[in-house]
């Protein structure tokens, strides 16, 4: 833990315990808010039908799937799990006298596995959809700072999973193009 974490940290979770209401509100956006970006991505990618001139458009809908589903797998399948298991640095529950508002297991929080698995989500989304895509984005980067305000996660949990999830997207897509799959 760095001070920047214990910076962070205490300012975002400082948010926790102070109205029940809005506890409410962090606690839907840590724990739900990834069921439903994934259920709009995907919704969306099946749902399009506007796949420009002289395509296939089912072919380019199970390319695109397959992009994703393959940074989804590199990235929280492979590489969050590869770090997890050399780091296994304990989350702030276990670390610091800080209560949770939802269950989680305290130990190998770093990196996140919500934003290792959400980041390609959005991203693909993104090469598909401006519009869904940009609110992916949006709902990813809501759940991260959601999961540090009900204290599951250091912020650089949050920005590893982030950084890995990047780098796999962007690696998959590489091999894509080379492929000449999208």
């Amino acid at each position: 833990m760095t001070s920047f974490d214990e910076i962070a940290f205490n300012l975002l979770h400082g948010l926790a315990g102070q109205v029940f209401m809005l506890d409410l509100v962090f606690i839907f956006m840590a724990k739900y808010i990834p069921w439903v970006i994934g259920f709009a991505c995907f919704w969306t990618l099946f749902r399009k039908k506007d796949w420009g001139e002289g395509t296939t458009s089912w072919k380019l809908k199970y390319q695109h799937f397959a992009l994703i589903i393959l940074a989804i797998i590199i990235s929280w399948g492979i590489l969050g799990n590869l770090v997890n298991s050399f780091t296994n640095i304990l989350g702030p529950s276990a670390t610091i006298s800080s209560e949770s508002l939802i269950v989680h297991n305290a130990e190998g929080t770093f990196p996140s596995d919500h934003m290792t698995f959400l980041i390609p989500l959005a991203l693909g989304t993104l090469l598909f959809s401006k519009k869904m895509g940009w609110w992916a984005i949006l709902g990813v980067i809501t759940v991260g700072l959601a999961r540090i305000v009900v204290g599951v996660h250091w912020p650089t949990d949050i920005i590893a999973g982030i950084a890995i999830g990047l780098i796999s997207f962007y690696l998959v897509k590489l091999l894509f193009k080379k492929q000449k799959l999208i």
